[in-house]
């Protein structure tokens, strides 16, 4: 048995395969540095990234799949790519859903109008009434 994320760089390096990138993480993890990945090309990338989907619980792995294989057609794909992208997706997801609560409580509280909040935003008017839309209203 082999504790993966206690090896050491040059013990990491061996590895010929994806698994590579699979003790990457883990050391960064138990060393609590931020993984980042190498432009390394990864051979199995399907399976690397369900592989990381199951290892981390984090579903973003497998649904990046389908975004990067036009990316990998056109040649490789490294994980630094991968996390990069992964890492953008939250970020604009939180933006949204962070836009998404501003929006309804400035509504609630009339502190605005959709027509004001979309020029304070500089969002298009029916983008703040999509939202509107699906955000319910604060009780």
């Amino acid at each position: 048995m082999f504790n993966i994320a206690f090896l050491s760089d040059s013990q990491i390096d061996m590895f010929q395969s994806d698994f590579k990138f699979v003790a990457q993480y883990f050391q960064s993890k138990r060393q609590n540095k931020k993984y980042e990945g190498s432009d390394e090309e990864i051979h199995h990338v399907d399976e690397l990234l369900k592989l990381f989907a199951a290892l981390t619980g984090d579903n973003r792995f497998e649904s990046m799949y389908n975004k990067i294989k036009v990316k990998s057609a056109k040649g490789g794909i490294g994980m630094g790519g991968i996390f990069s992208d992964i890492y953008d997706e939250g970020m604009s997801k939180g933006r949204t859903e962070g836009q998404s609560d501003v929006i309804r409580k400035m509504l609630d509280a009339k502190f605005a109008t959709v027509d004001q909040i979309a020029e304070l935003l500089k969002i298009p008017v029916t983008e703040v009434q999509k939202i509107v839309e699906h955000v319910p209203t604060q009780a």
